[in-house]
């Protein structure tokens, strides 16, 4: 019995915590960004046959550093299977996340397609609060500023 409450405990937590969209380092939702957009990305690229799809992309409740240390996995995960096309994918990732940031600039609801298709989300949940925080910025002429 100890053990399920405590296994209810830390589900309880990390549910919690999966919805707390305060961010301790600048860097994260630059990282969160590109975690999310891994989702859309992947699907329209090629990628090896047994990729790993992160938690960020299929599941109901994942934390944010969940998101960003599983970012960084699926990248391995594909230097390890062929360093070269791990490389040139992504150099090519970094190309489009930024080219999608651009355009997200000048349409700030484009920020909506980063939320993973399939997935009932919280209002809470800290992928809708980012999504509607790049949506909430004001649309601008110039994407590169």
């Amino acid at each position: 019995m100890k053990g399920l409450t405590a296994s209810l405990l830390l589900l309880a937590a990390t549910a919690a915590y999966a919805q707390d969209y305060s961010l301790r380092d600048p860097h994260d939702k630059d990282d969160l960004e590109r975690a999310l957009y891994l989702c859309q990305w992947k699907q329209t690229h090629d990628i090896p046959d047994d990729a790993p799809t992160p938690a960020v992309c299929r599941s109901a409740v994942v934390s944010m550093d969940d998101a960003i240390l599983q970012n960084k996995q699926w990248w391995t995960f594909w230097a390890r299977v062929n360093t070269d096309d791990a490389v040139k994918a992504r150099a090519r990732f970094n190309q489009d996340f930024l080219g999608f940031l651009n355009r997200q600039k000048l349409t700030p609801a484009l920020a909506q397609q980063l939320l993973p298709a399939g997935i009932e989300l919280t209002q809470g949940d800290w992928r809708v609060q980012l999504v509607r925080s790049l949506a909430a910025r004001p649309s601008t002429t110039d994407p590169w500023h």
